[in-house]
């Protein structure tokens, strides 16, 4: 789906967004102004999928998935511990710092996903170097 008029960005796209590339149809006569334009247009597709469709999705994903976890891990510091005294130190500890630890999980996994997704080119340009 590669050419050098850049082309491929006027088929490649699912409904609705492919409405969209009515835009690209003014840059067709010009092929430097064509390239540039589907070049540019196609960012903008990939972070507008991206804000309104995959990273709405990831952080709802994340959230249903903290308190499974808070409440499995008192689960399973219950089914480890055989010593009763230090099992109840240790959920009293987990039922007070299991909420910032868990907050601070979900925010490193965001920061993950959105470096991943500036990210999104680095191996296109790895190959030409070589």
């Amino acid at each position: 789906m590669s050419d050098k008029w850049g082309y491929e960005e006027l088929v490649v796209h699912p409904p609705p967004f492919n409405y969209l590339t009515c835009v690209l149809y003014f840059t067709l006569f010009k092929n430097n102004m064509n390239l540039r334009a589907s070049s540019i247009f196609s960012k903008f597709i990939f972070w507008l999928e991206n804000i309104l469709f995959f990273i709405p999705q990831m952080l709802a994903y994340e959230l249903l998935l903290i308190p499974l976890i808070y409440i499995r891990l008192v689960y399973n510091i219950l089914r480890v511990e055989s010593n009763l005294l230090n099992a109840f130190f240790l959920v009293i500890l987990w039922l007070f710092i299991g909420p910032f630890y868990l907050l601070h999980a979900l925010i490193q996994d965001m920061y993950y996903y959105f470096k991943v997704l500036f990210d999104y080119h680095e191996d296109d340009t790895e190959g030409e170097d070589q």
